[in-house]
């Protein structure tokens, strides 16, 4: 639905089909995983059949942005989308805050829009099987948090393993969780920066996928520290996701490998081990 706000309220979805319809629109196939620690490699990035038909914006890779607030973050991926800047486009925007600037920013990029409130459904799981719902029809390959103030829980993480993106105000593993910038100066440290890493079951602990320093000066306040933090999260976020869409991330364990420009990851027929190829 075009530019429209709804409430979804239906707690009757069985998660299951959901989880069914989300891997069916391509979502399952992002995360290669070899053995029971969960290590292996991904690529976010759909690889579209011959036989697709797909082409023009829907070859390029489906971000579902979830927000809570302002919407910084959505606007500069939005802006980078728009310029060209990363192949990628925005699916859908979903806030579980009613009036959040995030949504109006959204309708005015005529792109599709939802509250879901969270408090309309008696537990977690049928709030993120409304999400999932949302996520599975526009056609989501990558979720993106963007100041969503809610942990992640199993269904998302579930439908969409290793293909939630968070974004960070400290250099993690430092200072986790509400508050970051104010835990920085308060404990006093001279740099502190940004985090781009995929989202996992913990508090800010998933594997981390770009960071940059930002020095801590004299006399700063939260005020003037965060604006020079989101002066780099409306960089380092784009970048992050057009490595994504450009198929450039291995990741082995906690550790996630970025590969030069002009490779990308691709299988070899029959195996499920990566090899970096030249485009």
């Amino acid at each position: 639905m075009k530019g429209g706000i709804a409430s979804a309220r239906r707690e009757s979805e069985d998660l299951r089909s959901i989880l069914r319809a989300v891997y069916q629109k391509g979502g399952g196939r992002g995360l290669h995983i070899r053995g029971e620690e969960r290590t292996g490699w991904f690529i976010v990035r759909r690889q579209m059949s011959e036989d697709s038909g797909s082409a023009g914006d829907m070859s390029l890779l489906c971000l579902g942005i979830l927000a809570s607030g302002s919407g910084t973050n959505l606007q500069a991926i939005i802006d980078s989308v728009e310029r060209g800047d990363v192949p990628a486009r925005v699916g859908v925007v979903v806030s579980d805050t009613a009036g959040a600037q995030a949504l109006e920013r959204a309708k005015r990029h005529d792109i599709p829009h939802f509250h879901v409130d969270p408090e309309a459904f008696s537990s977690k799981e049928s709030y993120e099987a409304a999400l999932l719902s949302i996520l599975g029809r526009e056609g989501v390959e990558l979720v993106v948090l963007a100041g969503y103030l809610r942990l992640v829980g199993k269904g998302l993480l579930t439908a969409y393993p290793g293909r939630i993106l968070n974004i960070h105000p400290s250099l993690l593993p430092a200072f986790p969780g509400l508050g970051a910038v104010g835990q920085a100066i308060g404990y006093g440290v001279k740099v502190t920066g940004v985090t781009v890493h995929i989202v996992d079951e913990g508090l800010d602990t998933g594997p981390v996928i770009l960071q940059e320093a930002v020095e801590v000066r004299e006399g700063d306040t939260e005020e003037t520290l965060l604006e020079r933090l989101h002066i780099v999260e409306h960089r380092l976020y784009p970048e992050a996701i057009r490595l994504i869409a450009e198929n450039r991330l291995v990741l082995e364990g906690r550790r996630v490998s970025i590969l030069p420009p002009g490779e990308r990851v691709k299988t070899n027929p029959g195996s499920a081990t990566p090899t970096a190829a030249r485009n």
